[in-house]
């Protein structure tokens, strides 16, 4: 992130600057820090208990949204984390490219919160990624050089480093170097220009913050996007963008929406209040992009609708997951 520069606004633009930089290596830390290792002593279960109303009101904790079932098999930690990444490279690593957007498939990597809480790294991931691939060269050195031919070789693994590297790092570098990541301002120019102009124009649908929140639309896809998000705490690539871009088509204004789309997701969502949670819901409103064919309401947004998801996905067997 340091080494590519202030943000930018083209995710293509954060490929190529990565592919372009001299090789240089991943860190990774031979000795396990624990809490032993560190002289961290544990606290008294009844401190503990006492400090947790204090400390909910200092770091303003929402405990209303609750946990998640069991049955969906999500627990922290960063054994289960490792667990869950064993379990993605030997089950959907070699499909990802192919398949993480068939959404009846749900073929992707949900490694996300464990990477959020600091539970597994990216450098770890990766490892454990060249280790299962064989290669030595790679594991040894683990150089921004694995990007050159791992298309042509692994597509599908290209397809999940592009992920898990260039992208994060684009998110990071988007809140690194521009203060108002999480703030309508912060929006390119001519994205905030043209959907300002277009703030007007008749929606045929409009709903409220409360609505959106409860999955209470006209939109059965929609819908299952934030019944997944509440459910799981996860909300697959693909229907993010849908989800995010309804908002924007739904909400009275394209300020509201965005501030919408952020507390949505910072609440529900476990990877929330993230850098990726951030530049994902910017995207939806311009940044990461470039200007499209200027359409109402959107402007020069780019556009998204349910006739698309048609033609890409099977949508039934998600929407029989999810609105059940």
């Amino acid at each position: 992130m340091q080494k590519i520069g202030p943000w930018f606004d083209e995710a293509r633009t954060s490929q190529d600057r990565w592919s372009a930089l001299p090789p240089f290596s991943l860190q990774t830390f031979d000795t396990a820090l624990n809490a032993q290792a560190i002289g961290v002593r544990s606290f008294d279960p009844e401190i503990q208990s006492e400090a947790r109303s204090t400390l909910d009101q200092l770091l303003e904790l929402d405990r209303t949204v609750g946990a998640l079932a069991p049955a969906f098999g999500v627990r922290g930690g960063a054994a289960n984390g490792m667990a869950a990444l064993k379990r993605f490279i030997a089950d959907g690593l070699n499909e990802y490219g192919e398949k993480k957007a068939d959404k009846s498939l749900g073929a992707q990597s949900t490694l996300s919160a464990w990477l959020h809480f600091g539970m597994l790294s990216p450098a770890q991931i990766l490892d454990d990624i060249f280790d299962y691939l064989g290669d030595s060269e790679n594991s040894s050195t683990k150089q921004n050089s694995l990007f050159s031919g791992l298309e042509l070789k692994r597509p599908t693994v290209a397809a999940f480093v592009e992920q898990l590297v260039v992208r994060r790092e684009l998110a990071a570098n988007l809140c690194r170097f521009n203060h108002l990541y999480d703030k309508w301002e912060g929006l390119p120019n001519w994205s905030r220009a043209s959907l300002l102009k277009h703030a007007s124009d008749t929606r045929l649908w409009r709903y409220s913050a409360l609505e959106l929140e409860t999955a209470e639309t006209h939109d059965s896809y929609w819908n299952a996007a934030q019944q997944q998000l509440r459910k799981s705490g996860f909300i697959h690539n693909h229907m993010r963008m849908y989800w995010g871009k309804k908002i924007l088509e739904w909400s009275k204004t394209p300020e509201e929406a965005f501030y919408t789309a952020i507390r949505l997701n910072d609440r529900w969502a476990l990877d929330g209040r993230d850098a990726n949670g951030y530049a994902g819901v910017a995207w939806c409103f311009g940044t990461h992009d470039r200007p499209w064919t200027e359409r109402p309401i959107f402007g020069m947004v780019r556009y998204m609708n349910d006739k698309g998801l048609e033609r890409k996905f099977k949508m039934a067997p998600y929407l029989e997951k999810w609105l059940s």
